[in-house]
């Protein structure tokens, strides 16, 4: 009787370690943080820069745009092929365009490619591009966009354009930076330098986030702890990718401002300023009563707490700001 009791114990204790310890933990990112902190940055967007769309245009933003997890997995296997060599892919800010019920004839403004529900006329969208390795003149590196394979969202999928026979993308991305950016500009300004003197070798120089790069290690990697690998080991467990609109939450004070550059203006240039445009990436997973949220990523290295998302602006030494090479965002 008493080896039949410490059996079942022992039973008890094998199934409860098994049922306790997940597969997936192996392929965890190290770009996890919290989801507290995760919402304080998301409430930066909410509180602060979405209120001032609000003021200055008659309505806010969305505040996310959803896609399927199938769709967000096959848009990772796009840029984690070996035979493609990418190294990083960049995220655009884009703004949808109005709805036109006849549009003039000859003008395509790429309405017929805006989802239905999330993605709205007028509506912030987010167009994603692989990039491959370049050099400049000065021989530092740079990420040269690949302009044949433009992602964008239609609701289902990530579809691939190329920004040579569909350049609504490009009057996407202008739309955003010609009537949203210089919202958020002149309110970053106003936050970045409130009672501060307005001398140029003082005040803070505000610029909003154009784009964003990431490498393509936080993807797939030689530890197999990259985006891709969790998400395809959690497949019954995720079944929604949420992009979230945020803001760089890091003080000046915390040595997040390079030293003064030369120049006519002495700008002093932030490598990851607060206030700025970023995202938080959240994996949402069924749960009682609806969807709940079960993880945060902001594809940050957890051992120095900083994103390991390059804004653009401001340029840095990774080339982030590409305005050398072939980038979708440059004016043509």
């Amino acid at each position: 009787m008493k080896k039949a009791f410490v059996l079942i114990l022992l039973t008890i204790n094998v199934k409860l370690f098994c049922q306790s310890v997940d597969p997936c933990e192996a392929h965890r990112p190290k770009s996890e943080i919290s989801l507290s902190e995760s919402n304080k940055r998301v409430k930066i967007y909410k509180s602060k820069k979405n209120p001032e769309l609000l003021s200055q245009i008659g309505r806010k933003e969305i505040e996310s745009i959803s896609y399927t997890r199938d769709a967000f997995v096959n848009l990772l296997r796009e840029f984690a092929k070996p035979s493609a060599d990418y190294d990083g892919f960049r995220v655009y800010y884009a703004t949808y365009p109005v709805f036109q019920s006849s549009p003039p004839a000859g003008l395509d403004s790429g309405y017929k490619y805006v989802p239905p529900g999330e993605g709205k006329s007028d509506c912030f969208t987010l167009i994603f591009v692989p990039t491959t390795k370049g050099v400049n003149a000065a021989g530092k590196p740079i990420h040269n966009d690949k302009l044949d394979q433009c992602f964008i969202y239609d609701g289902a999928d990530f579809v691939p354009k190329d920004a040579a026979t569909d350049k609504f993308l490009r009057s996407w991305i202008m739309k955003y930076r010609q009537l949203r950016m210089p919202i958020f500009d002149k309110h970053g300004n106003g936050r970045l330098n409130k009672g501060v003197f307005s001398f140029t070798h003082v005040q803070r120089f505000f610029y909003e986030t154009e784009s964003l790069w990431y490498s393509i290690s936080h993807v797939v990697n030689k530890e197999q702890k990259g985006l891709l690998d969790f998400l395809i080991c959690k497949e019954k467990q995720i079944t929604l990718v949420s992009a979230n609109f945020a803001g760089y939450r890091r003080k000046a004070n915390e040595g997040d401002y390079d030293k003064f550059r030369t120049g006519p203006e002495n700008l002093r240039v932030s490598r990851q300023p607060k206030y700025q445009l970023t995202l938080i990436f959240k994996f949402i997973g069924p749960g009682a009563g609806g969807n709940k949220s079960r993880l945060a990523l902001v594809f940050a290295d957890t051992e120095t707490a900083t994103d390991t998302a390059k804004p653009c602006p401001p340029p840095n030494e990774q080339g982030a700001c590409n305005t050398e090479g072939a980038t979708l965002g440059a004016q043509q």
